[in-house]
């Protein structure tokens, strides 16, 4: 089993190194001084276009050719692509498989891992280059041995029940996939049935019970990785078995006996080239060993799975190692289905994989049909042409831990199962049987389903039939298959195939022959490209059509908006190059892109991505001097800065940004607290009334160069359309200059800069300011102090320039009120109605800008008493009176000297005989009594108690404070009855 740990795996293929002790042997600097490391690391690698492109470009590009040539050197699967014919180029190419790429690099120091990256992103072909742990557990047998040839015990233990009929047996809820009742007719015991076995071992050839001699020839054993050796396993053993095991009268009697096999290398990361190298023909079949697809990371991008697809097994856990996914969820296995399917008309059966048991921590199966996974299991839009196959226990019909969904096809057995086993050293005639409640140690329902397909498709054959269609034998076995007794339907895991009811259909509705596929409806199947974009790095979106061969396609890519960007135009395939622009913030913005296709026949479809684009910059404020317009010709200064809490003389690196107005990023450096200023002059080419948007970066360090991961570094972003006006005569001009950021209660200073008039009229100024602010007038400046603020707001500043003639021009600036003074509430009913006598607790509830300690001053009115103060809890009593009386509570809540509010609440004070008075007791406490409402007095063993928070069961006088809310109650004073 191979579990992933990096949550920034990226689902493909892994590379077979040329020689495992030096993986990547090319890259020189490596090759000598190796020492062992902890096994379980790869790199990915990304290629900025299909490796097909590539391959044209280096005809007549040296530098693509030398390019090339390096990756090919490193890079196994690469260098393969040398070796393959034309047509197999052609085919990878059309259905985007030749992107991705990894390298084993298990035997090197982390040191050198991240040597062997960096040579692959200074390759100019390299996107990305991005390094993953993976750990690799031997599979082993787990279930227990059985000996053959030992009576009837043995012999019992060694049936094969699920190839019996669809009634179920005492004991079980699930029958048979009624292969038995077949295996009379022609080609029922598979004797036209080819089935290839994909897995990350091939089967013991020398086993009793099993074929010797494979139709194709097995190239094993063999490094497929250095830490994956291809070689005779008890995976493909147990798979043989229970799809074409002998009927010699020992051991377990396969579905199919008389079919041929052959093996395929696969691993967690997909299917190898070699698939392609068997001489495969429509009507085989193969079985895709799901044992391998063992992952903990969310499909398609750099993020684990959230918790409601694939739940931690503890909350406080980093990864969630519980799951598995389909292997079609790698891409490049998809799109070797696809091929297979689709054009070589091969039958694909996989499991849909599932929960895994992981010590203590149970299966956590995952919902194929959750938004999450984007469509890819989408059986309407992204059918890959496999059968997807769950697995059932058959004496209680629980599907356990398989994953499910509208995409699943077929159940079946897996459990209580017996099957050859491998047992090294352990001789050629073991059997086992697995009776275990966790279904996906082994995929046993996929190896019956695989036998299921065979044996149909044999019998097609000996009636002359032909090679079923793939997507028709699907549509066979489903049609015809039986409801999983007792499952529940919010969790769909397809038909338990009969083989007979499909075979009966087949051979009455397509006697005469199999019609060709219908042509599927007009739909963008899904889109390759990455989830997780960040500034630095462009990447490409390519849509994947169905048909494959539709015509006159045009795509339209819709909702590329700030801070995304378009790095060039749509390619005539649909292919669209993004980029992400400067953006800040504390958070990601979620941006959402769609993508429209149609074809020459008017239909239409859409797909959408929410990506996720993390922030360049974030945490501090600036100012700066740009004006709302500018004119054609016009020189200008340009200036800003960073207002940050960094020493004087620090270092801060400025960026300007303007298209049209010049090329390219502008940068230089000034010192805290200097401005950093950029002169220029407006160019007479742009056209009147174009819209320019100026950005102005700071950072406190370095800008960050790109890299594998998104970094949001502390600096400001401030951003502005300004709009190119006419030259002289267009009317009034000037800047607008002031503070991006004023606190409450602090001096602020607004001004216009450089106002100009070409008609040279006297000017006159009107502001617009924020509520409180003082008018200045008909004046070019605007200072004073803003009033108190108990809230921060964003609010513009605006002043309008007039000349004689009427002309005007107004100039705006946004501004940060940042709040200065405390807010909070007292807390409880208004007015507050007391007793006569009665003593209550009252609390205030405040803060402070910056999150600093409030003050308190209590004001009480004449006659009450009251203790605490100073603090945010008065215990206030009220005096005796016989008549109702009014009164006013207040509390000067400060934030320092001079930054206070007063926050009062009326009291009612009822006459002595609508409650306890001065010394009364309050009524008794009540242990089953919920108290919810603070101030309230209950009276416990002679002494008074209030409410601090709500409490029920919590004896007074064993939980009081003398002050404050640290326990439920508030010890008031003594009282009598």
């Amino acid at each position: 089993m191979v579990t992933l740990k990096s949550h920034t795996w990226r689902r493909e293929r892994v590379g077979i190194p040329l020689a495992c002790a030096t993986a990547v042997a090319a890259i020189a600097l490596l090759t000598t001084g190796v020492q062992a490391a902890t096994p379980g690391a790869i790199i990915v690698v990304q290629l900025k276009n299909d490796l097909s492109q590539f391959r044209q470009q280096a005809v007549t590009d040296a530098s693509v050719k030398r390019s090339l040539n390096a990756l090919a050197q490193s890079i196994p699967d690469i260098g393969s692509s040398f070796k393959r014919s034309a047509r197999q180029n052609e085919l990878k190419a059309s259905y985007g498989i030749e992107r991705s790429f990894t390298v084993d690099v298990s035997t090197k120091t982390p040191a050198q891992r991240n040597q062997i990256q960096q040579h692959y992103l200074q390759n100019a072909l390299v996107l990305s280059a991005d390094i993953n742990d993976v750990s690799d557990v031997p599979a082993t047998d787990v279930g227990h041995t059985v000996k053959a040839r030992l009576g009837a015990r043995a012999s019992a233990e060694l049936e094969a029940r699920y190839k019996a009929g669809p009634i179920p047996e005492a004991g079980y809820v699930l029958g048979g996939i009624n292969a038995n009742a077949v295996s009379a007719m022609p080609g029922g015991k598979g004797d036209y049935a080819r089935v290839v076995i994909a897995s990350n071992n091939y089967w013991n050839r020398s086993h009793e019970s099993l074929p010797s001699v494979a139709f194709s020839p097995i190239r094993g054993p063999q490094r497929l990785s250095c830490s994956t050796y291809y070689d005779v396993g008890n995976n493909a053993t147990a798979a043989a078995g229970i799809i074409a095991g002998k009927n010699n009268g020992v051991g377990v009697a396969g579905i199919v006996p008389n079919a041929q096999l052959a093996a395929a290398p696969a691993t967690f990361g997909g299917l190898y080239d070699e698939i392609y190298d068997l001489g495969l023909k429509s009507g085989d079949v193969v079985v895709l060993d799901a044992h391998f697809s063992n992952t903990t990371t969310r499909f398609g991008d750099h993020t684990t799975y959230p918790g409601d697809v694939c739940p931690k097994a503890n909350p406080t856990d980093k990864y969630s190692t519980t799951c598995q996914l389909p292997s079609v969820a790698y891409e490049s296995t998809q799109r070797r289905i696809e091929i297979l399917t689709e054009v070589m008309g091969v039958h694909v059966v996989l499991s849909t994989s599932g929960g895994v048991d992981n010590g203590q921590h149970p299966a956590s199966p995952m919902n194929l049909d959750a938004p999450d996974f984007n469509g890819l299991f989408d059986p309407d839009r992204n059918d890959d042409g496999a059968i997807y196959v769950a697995g059932i226990d058959p004496k209680t019909g629980a599907s356990l831990g398989s994953n499910y969904g509208r995409r699943v096809d077929l159940a079946t057995w897996a459990t209580d199962i017996a099957y050859p086993s491998y047992h090294p050293g352990g001789g050629h005639n073991t059997y086992s049987r697995y009776d275990k409640d966790d279904v996906l140690n082994y995929p046993f329902a996929a190896y019956i389903a695989a036998g299921a397909v065979a044996q149909v498709q044999s019998v097609a054959f000996a009636k002359g039939l032909g090679p079923v269609p793939p997507k028709l034998m699907r549509r066979l076995l489903v049609e015809t298959g039986h409801d999983i007794p007792g499952h529940d339907a919010n969790q769909p895991v397809g038909k338990q195939p009969d083989v007979k009811a499909a075979v009966d259909k087949m051979l009455t509705e397509y006697a005469r022959g199999f019609p060709p596929e219908p042509e599927p409806p007009f739909r963008i199947k899904r889109v390759v490209g990455f989830d997780a974009p960040y500034y630095g790095r462009d990447w490409e979106y390519r849509p994947i059509t169905n048909p494959a061969n539709a015509l006159g396609v045009t795509y339209r890519w819709n909702n590329v908006e700030e801070p995304l960007i378009a790095a060039g135009p749509t390619a005539a395939d649909g292919t669209r190059r993004l980029g992400v622009d400067w953006s800040d913030g504390l958070k990601a913005r979620n941006q959402t892109i769609t993508l429209t296709a149609r074809d020459s026949r008017g239909a239409t479809d859409t797909w959408t991505r929410q990506l996720s684009v993390p922030p360049i910059v974030w945490r501090y404020n600036g100012e700066w001097n740009v004006p709302d317009e500018l004119s054609l010709g016009q020189s200008v200064t340009l200036s800003g800065k960073l207002m940050a809490p960094l020493a004087t003389g620090h270092k801060v690196y400025y960026y300007w940004k303007a298209p049209a107005l010049f090329h390219g990023i502008k940068e230089g450096v000034a010192l805290m607290p200097n401005s950093y200023s950029l002169p220029l002059t407006v160019p007479a080419s742009i056209e009147p009334g174009t819209a320019v948007n100026i950005q102005f970066l700071a950072t406190d360090a370095p800008f960050l160069a790109s890299t594998q991961f998104a970094r949001t570094q502390p600096g400001m972003l401030l951003s502005k359309t300004v709009t190119i006006k006419q030259g002289a005569g267009s009317g009034p001009s000037g800047t607008l200059t002031g503070p991006s950021s004023v606190q409450g209660g602090s001096h602020y200073l607004f001004k216009v800069d450089n106002a100009q008039d070409p008609a040279a009229s006297t000017l006159t100024y009107r502001w617009m300011l924020p509520t409180g602010f003082a008018d200045p007038g008909n004046n070019p400046t605007a200072m004073g102090f803003a009033p108190g603020l108990t809230e921060t707001a964003m609010v513009p500043v605006k002043v309008e320039i007039t000349n004689a003639q009427g002309q005007s021009v107004v100039l705006s600036q946004d501004v940060t009120l940042a709040a200065n003074l405390p807010s909070g509430e007292i807390q409880g009913p208004s007015p507050i109605v007391m007793n006569s006598g009665e003593t209550r607790v009252i609390v205030v509830k405040a803060t402070v800008p910056g999150g600093g300690i409030p003050g308190y001053r209590w004001s009480v009115p004449q006659g009450f008493t009251s203790t605490g103060a100073t603090t945010d809890t008065l215990t206030l009593t009220a005096p005796t009176t016989e008549q109702p009386m009014t009164a006013v509570v207040s509390v000067i809540v400060s934030a320092g000297s001079t930054n206070q509010v007063i926050l009062s609440r009326n009291l009612t004070v009822q006459p002595s005989a609508s409650g306890p008075g001065a010394g009364a007791c309050g009524a008794p406490w009540n242990p089953s009594t919920a108290y919810p409402t603070p101030g309230v007095v209950v009276s416990y063993g002679g002494i008074n108690y209030a409410v601090a928070h709500w409490t029920q069961g919590q004896q007074p006088d064993q939980n009081f404070v003398l002050s404050g809310s640290a326990k439920p109650w508030r010890q008031v004073g003594p009282c009598s009855p």
